[in-house]
């Protein structure tokens, strides 16, 4: 007969995050037998279902693991004709998540890292530098004749930023992730007329979305 200590124990492990992050990934490897996606395209879906645990536990080596996982996207977006995603998931994505990873080192206790708060004044400067930068984007890749124009630019400034924010320790960094998936969701959305398989990638950004908003209300806890 298992004593209390022993289910405890048991429970305290299956925490709800972990059952809600093991659900997603079966569910990903069970869609991805249905549809038989490349295997290019699918693996950084793998691997981001656990990054996005360590992220909601702000533990520095989910950024370790995904600069490497970076890679990986930034060759599974390119062959969805999303370039300027590509293009900022190869060359700032993983770079950043590497400094993120060094810098987080530092500020680390008990396995978690210490977090910020950004101040009102930070935020309409950041406000007015994601506007410049998305019209820079896409005047950028607009000649690359990119598919989904308006989406692809978006959901890549708005990373490029919460990278940046992040690897400072902002916690408003996991919040500008926010409507960055919501625009990826109406884009795989409108995906799946053309190609059915992306409900892969649908069902992996709503659990994104989840994740983040876990992320964020840790790392404000955490805030210094």
């Amino acid at each position: 007969m298992e004593s209390p200590r022993t289910k405890t124990s048991i429970f305290s492990f299956f925490t709800p995050i972990k059952i809600f992050s093991i659900s997603v990934f079966i569910c990903e490897v069970v869609l991805a037998l249905i549809y038989k996606p490349s295997i290019l395209t699918i693996l950084p879906v793998f691997i981001s279902v656990f990054i996005l645990f360590l992220q909601t536990r702000v533990n520095r080596f989910a950024y370790l693991i995904g600069a490497i996982n970076a890679i990986l996207y930034a060759i599974a977006y390119y062959t969805m004709s999303l370039y300027a995603t590509a293009a900022y998931a190869l060359f700032i994505s993983s770079t950043l998540q590497i400094f993120t990873f060094i810098a987080w080192q530092r500020h680390t206790q008990n396995g978690s890292t210490q977090t910020k708060k950004m101040s009102w004044r930070a935020r309409a400067i950041l406000a007015l530098a994601v506007a410049g930068t998305w019209l820079l984007m896409y005047v950028i890749f607009r000649s690359l004749e990119s598919e989904y124009m308006f989406f692809d630019t978006t959901v890549s400034v708005l990373g490029i930023v919460a990278t940046v924010l992040i690897l400072l320790r902002y916690a408003e960094g996991t919040l500008i992730g926010f409507p960055s998936s919501i625009v990826s969701i109406v884009m795989y959305i409108q995906m799946l007329d053309s190609d059915p398989s992306r409900i892969i990638w649908l069902i992996f950004t709503v659990y994104t979305l989840i994740c983040q908003t876990i992320t964020f209300i840790n790392m404000k806890r955490k805030a210094e």
